[in-house]
């Protein structure tokens, strides 16, 4: 049995062999790089709580009693002095990381279950992840505040706020809507998939989904867009057709307000 004091990773500590770090208001933010194949799968554990992003590459990642297959785009929360072991098989591989102050907890009355479900609830939580990311980047007088807000908003804007009152057609409707985000939807189609009333959706859709519906749809073909431009050969023309953008110019406007990041500069981090 493995004596995991002896890996305890104190605060803006990595195994990586390319760190850099951004010491902010009880928050550090991290992008971890390994750019040539490295021997990895030590197991290990942080001090504070934390959450990681894949920007590129990707590993496997035992934890106690479960594997994740960890791809780009995945995002994840760790607890404090969780146990896990990364094995690297695809080299560049690149991850940007949110440590977590206990003090700051504190602060805002923040338990680790709160931010994990946050986490893994809301499916466009990497959008506010990546706007942080870009607030590290600038790293200017605003920045503190700046992704304090963001982190904030990242933990408390979840679908799961009122989960006890969200009726059984929900989930059922964003199931059907993320599985079809590149057809062209009719009010009636979606009235008809979840047997409810045209206008009971339209009266609802923004409070269950946090958004109008085409907000809801950019988002998914947002999403969807972040993969390929990290990893694929397709030109930036090529992936906006692809996510069922009219062109480039619509795509580049709605990436960069989801994101905050143009489209090329996020395929050049």
């Amino acid at each position: 049995m493995l004596d995991f004091e002896e890996h305890i990773l104190e605060k803006g500590q990595s195994l990586a062999p390319v760190f850099t770090t951004y010491h902010l208001q009880g928050l550090l933010i991290g992008i971890t790089e390994y750019p040539n194949w490295v021997e990895t799968g030590q197991w290990h554990a942080h001090k504070n709580p934390m959450i990681s992003f894949v920007l590129e590459g990707g590993n496997i990642e035992n934890r106690k009693n479960k594997q994740l297959q960890r791809n780009c785009g995945s995002i994840d929360f760790y607890h404090a002095f969780e146990p896990h072991q990364n094995i690297y098989q695809v080299f560049p591989s690149k991850h940007f990381g949110i440590e977590i102050d206990e003090d700051f907890l504190e602060k805002y009355e923040l338990p680790e279950n709160k931010i994990e479900v946050a986490i893994e609830e809301n499916p466009f939580s990497k959008f506010i992840f990546l706007k942080i990311l870009k607030e590290a980047l600038l790293n200017d007088s605003f920045t503190p505040e700046s992704v304090e807000m963001l982190f904030l908003d990242l933990v408390n804007d979840t679908p799961s706020t009122n989960r006890r009152a969200c009726p059984n057609w929900v989930p059922v409707l964003r199931k059907f809507l993320n599985e079809n985000w590149n057809r062209k939807l009719t009010l009636q189609e979606l009235s008809d998939k979840v047997g409810i009333h045209p206008v009971t959706i339209s009266s609802n859709f923004r409070k269950y989904f946090s958004s109008t519906f085409g907000e809801y749809m950019r988002r998914i073909k947002i999403d969807r867009s972040l993969t390929m431009i990290r990893e694929s050969n397709q030109s930036l023309t090529q992936i906006a057709y692809a996510c069922g953008f009219a062109d480039q110019s619509h795509f580049t406007r709605t990436f960069k307000s989801q994101i905050g990041f143009l489209p090329k500069q996020f395929q050049n981090l």
